[in-house]
């Protein structure tokens, strides 16, 4: 009752008790110094990326998960030969042409490793955060296999990404590494 009492009179009034406002004063500083806790915790937990350890949505983050991202139940579209790109083809471009690698696993899978210069996009984010991405150059898009590859390629066509400028890694990130090629570590992204 105490505390209710001097939350409700933080009040710092001129007179001979000096300690009792050095008290009022504390109280004051430790209310605004939890109050700038909570907003910055709040602000944390809204951010798109802390998803991997304290998102419920997650599924990378259950107790039966596999780490993994479990997608949306979307159609798998065939994706023409012009928007399949290789193993050996991506190793070549990425030392040759400016261009934009997506990673549309989880985030625990590309913390793992990714194709060196990718940005991470989980799938579930894709249809979210469209707006990122390039329509007027060309995106490569990796994904687990290539079932998903198919899926995120139907995605894409049905949000009117343009097919000319869509490349899907042949094989997903799968065949990247039976290819041999090395993988870039990271860090969970973090806001």
């Amino acid at each position: 009752m105490a505390g209710s009492l001097l939350i409700l009179n933080l009040t710092v009034v001129p007179g001979d008790n000096k300690e009792l406002n050095i008290m009022k004063r504390r109280s004051i500083g430790r209310i605004l110094l939890i109050a700038l806790l909570a907003l910055v915790l709040a602000g944390l937990y809204a951010c798109n990326c802390a998803g991997p350890i304290d998102d419920p949505d997650d599924p990378t983050n259950g107790p039966n998960s596999n780490g993994q991202n479990e997608l949306p139940d979307l159609p798998a579209v065939e994706i023409p030969p012009t928007s399949l790109i290789s193993p050996d083809e991506l190793h070549t471009l990425i030392t040759t042409e400016p261009f934009v690698i997506y990673d549309t696993r989880s985030y625990l899978e590309y913390s793992e490793g990714s194709v060196p210069g990718a940005y991470t996009l989980p799938f579930r984010f894709v249809e979210r955060r469209q707006a990122e991405i390039s329509r007027n150059r060309v995106v490569v898009f990796v994904a687990v296999d290539e079932h998903t590859l198919k899926q995120l390629y139907g995605l894409l066509i049905g949000l009117g990404f343009d097919p000319t400028n869509i490349r899907m890694l042949n094989g997903g990130m799968t065949a990247w590494i039976a290819a041999g090629y090395k993988v870039e570590l990271h860090d969970i992204p973090d806001c």
